[in-house]
């Protein structure tokens, strides 16, 4: 699924917000977080949330990658490297876009 955000293509939406949607509800699984913090995984992930491909068609992926970091940033092991990868800034720039 990391590999479906990584070659994010416009033409391929449905299948990407799929994984995304995917990604969304493994995050909600603790035990499953480990999985998020490495290369090229968490990345991909900041990069999907930086630059969504999809910010002109209602911005579908961008609120299922904001609800995945949100699940992740419930765990309190996963601040520090979401941290250091900028998330928490990215995360506050799109929910204060949101409004």
């Amino acid at each position: 699924m990391i590999h479906l955000l990584d070659s994010a293509q416009e033409h391929k939406i449905n299948l990407i917000q799929s994984a995304c949607i995917t990604l969304c509800n493994m995050a909600s699984k603790p035990q499953l977080h480990q999985h998020f913090i490495y290369e090229p995984e968490i990345s991909t992930i900041k990069n999907c949330l930086s630059n969504p491909i999809d910010k002109h068609k209602g911005n579908e992926l961008v609120r299922y990658m904001i609800k995945l970091v949100c699940n992740l940033t419930k765990n309190p092991e996963m601040l520090i490297p979401l941290s250091k990868k900028g998330f928490l800034e990215e995360l506050f720039i799109l929910l204060d876009n949101e409004k």
